[in-house]
């Protein structure tokens, strides 16, 4: 069983949320999985904020399959009181409609040095585009506690998960 962890850092205070990795989740004709023949792709950045949570947190991250259905990516996570800074790899990219779940490795952590390497994964829903559109939506970034194996990037988390982004755009293709 994996753990997850939420990273939420306020006045340099850590808070973790611990989720179970036994979820299942339905796939449908709209899902797209990086392999050979398809070449699912994500990319955005903005600012999104959890209820509860003092700050705001800017994103930004691009995922994209090749040809050889091999995903390269990368992303930024930066707390706007400017107290931690987070990078991370993006290898896997699953999108089921609007949705895309990206999974990686933490490469560089401004806070905790120990979560370099391990494996992290986040979803974003592409909601359209123009005022009269809804607004586009980010689950929090989750990181594993252990070391271990990649985690996979299938399936979508539940809508409580999400929240609004401000201030940005997201794109699913």
């Amino acid at each position: 069983m994996f753990l997850f962890a939420l990273i939420l850092v306020t006045n340099c205070s850590k808070e973790e949320l611990v989720i179970d990795n036994n979820s299942t989740f339905e796939k449908s004709k709209e899902d797209s999985f990086s392999r050979v023949g398809n070449t699912p792709s994500a990319s955005g950045q903005g600012t999104i904020e959890w209820a509860g949570i003092d700050g705001k947190r800017h994103f930004s991250f691009h995922a994209k399959t090749d040809k050889n259905g091999d995903v390269k990516g990368s992303g930024v996570l930066t707390y706007t009181k400017g107290d931690l800074k987070l990078k991370f790899s993006i290898n896997c990219i699953y999108t089921q409609g609007n949705i895309a779940t990206m999974s990686g490795r933490i490469t560089s952590h401004s806070a905790n040095p120990d979560a370099v390497g391990k494996a992290c994964r986040f979803s974003v829903m592409d909601n359209g585009e123009g005022s009269k559109a809804d607004p586009d939506r980010m689950t929090p970034l989750f990181w594993s506690l252990t070391d271990g194996p990649d985690w996979p990037c299938e399936g979508t988390y539940s809508p409580g998960t999400y929240s609004e982004v401000l201030e940005g755009n997201v794109q699913v293709n």
